[in-house]
């Protein structure tokens, strides 16, 4: 007997190894217990060295090579029918995914991209970058920030910290206090420390003072 076009069948097991799944014909089978092995068909531009998640229970559409019944060919997924989104279009894997191009990556969106590890989360919208996680590591030779840079916790800097103003304006500007603890603080190589006085008291007003490196 020749069997043409698609005939429903539920997937009942999947070797990820060899690509092959073991299928249960509706209603063909007339309660069976006989289980078919199936190949899949992939669409053009996929191939077989790929993972794609068959689960068990899945519903799927079959066609027959030539026609054999002997031979089926998983061509689709069957509509469920009930519980369907129309919003989001989702790519669930048990496994992992793998994204590679030889020259160049798209990701656009005309609202937000957000991306989540567990805890932690990126979200990129048309105004602001948000980045939550308990912690941040860059590991660069250089990070350039072409603007306003806001701490609002500790900002500390095991290396050293240098700053530069800008048109002529002040390098750093501190409001509060500035602790130093086992260094000095230099203005124009002229130590806070260290530095003495040349000055000329008449006794109660002083009438000279100058600071000078030593």
């Amino acid at each position: 007997m020749m069997m043409f076009g698609k005939y429903p069948a539920t997937v009942k097991g999947y070797d990820p190894d060899t690509r092959l799944a073991l299928i249960k014909l509706e209603p063909l089978d007339d309660g069976a217990d006989t289980l078919l092995e199936a190949e899949l068909c992939y669409p053009l531009g996929d191939k077989s060295n790929t993972a794609i998640e068959i689960l068990e229970n899945d519903s799927v559409w079959v066609e027959f090579e030539a026609g054999d019944p002997r031979y089926p060919i998983i061509v689709g997924n069957r509509n469920k029918r009930t519980g369907n989104d129309d919003l989001t279009r989702r790519y669930h894997h048990h496994g992992n995914f793998e994204i590679k191009a030889d020259q160049h990556i798209l990701i656009e969106a005309l609202q937000t991209i957000t991306l989540k590890v567990g805890g932690s989360s990126l979200k990129i919208d048309a105004d602001m970058v948000q980045v939550i996680t308990p912690l941040t590591t860059f590991e660069t030779d250089l990070a350039t920030f072409s603007n306003l840079v806001n701490v609002l916790g500790l900002l500390s800097a095991n290396g050293g910290l240098a700053a530069f103003g800008v048109g002529g304006g002040a390098g750093a500007t501190v409001q509060g206090g500035v602790e130093v603890t086992g260094g000095d603080v230099k203005a124009d190589d002229i130590s806070l420390k260290g530095h003495g006085h040349d000055y000329t008291d008449n006794g109660s007003t002083l009438t000279t003072q100058q600071a000078k490196s030593i």
